[in-house]
């Protein structure tokens, strides 16, 4: 019952992030973005400044938050990430990601591990598509975590608007989702 009501709460903010993330822009402008999104995609050279994190809610995170153990802003289920270099990468056939995680681990980490989702891979499964009605892109993948058995399940949403928004699903840990902007990758 708890998970089902976590999990509730998880797709209620999901969605409030997407709403948020596909605010009003002129359809001349979501048009110009779409094909310069579509374009960084087509040459995978995509790099996404992750700047908020949305764990899901959970007793332990709950009592970190009220005991004062977060940063002053962040509440259990919202995490200001702007002080941390939190980013996805796509360039050429691999994928390189580092955010910090915030949530409940089910299975110990290897030893000397700091806890962040850190991967540096070609992913498997790749698959990016438009929605033509929206300008959404849609990208999924799976990827190993550096040096781990831990293995990630990935949906990234980038708007017309260029905010992304990621959802990470893990084989050892609670789900966590994460909002950033996209641009073209440097080189």
């Amino acid at each position: 019952m708890k998970k089902h009501f976590t999990y509730k709460i998880l797709c209620v903010s999901l969605i409030s992030i997407g709403v948020w993330s596909c605010s009003s822009i002129s359809s001349v402008q979501k048009e110009s973005n779409t094909k310069e999104i579509s374009g960084w995609l087509g040459h995978k050279e995509v790099h996404i400044d992750l700047k908020t994190a949305y764990p899901r809610s959970s007793s332990a995170l709950q009592q970190l938050a009220n005991n004062g153990l977060l940063a002053p802003g962040n509440t259990s289920n919202v995490i200001n990430l702007s002080s941390s270099k939190s980013f996805i990468k796509i360039h050429q056939d691999s994928i390189q990601g580092y955010l910090p995680y915030y949530g409940t681990r089910h299975t110990a980490g290897r030893l000397g591990e700091n806890g962040s989702i850190d991967f540096h891979d070609l992913p498997k499964n790749y698959n990016a598509r438009l929605d033509p009605k929206t300008g959404t892109h849609h990208i999924a993948f799976e990827i190993p975590q550096k040096k781990s058995s831990e293995f990630f399940q990935i949906q990234i949403q980038i708007y017309p608007t260029k905010n992304a928004q990621v959802l990470v699903n893990s084989s050892q840990r609670d789900g966590i989702s994460y909002q950033g902007k996209v641009q073209k990758l440097k080189e």
